[in-house]
């Protein structure tokens, strides 16, 4: 499958159901980022509010950017995640 056939696809199964993380599975995307900005692009991705206090919950607890992003269901980045942590949205 060429790449802009998957690129067509991530708009179809995301309309489906399917998570950014089976998504990835399904199409052989390693990196989640290109599913989620593919998505943004088309206007289907909307980001909810990053829960700080379960970011700073999991880093005291010894977590690294990646668990916390996985736990996140990859819905942000973890730039998207530390920018949150840095403005203290939703304490």
């Amino acid at each position: 499958m060429r790449g802009d056939e998957r690129t067509a696809l991530i708009p179809v199964l995301w309309q489906e159901g399917k998570e950014v993380t089976e998504i990835c599975d399904e199409l052989g995307y390693k990196d989640a980022k290109y599913v989620i900005r593919v998505l943004k692009n088309k206007g289907l991705y909307v980001d909810q509010k990053v829960d700080v206090a379960k970011v700073r919950a999991l880093q005291n607890a010894g977590w690294n950017m990646d668990m916390i992003v996985d736990e996140f269901n990859y819905r942000f980045t973890a730039e998207e995640i530390q920018a949150a942590v840095r403005r203290g949205v939703r304490k």
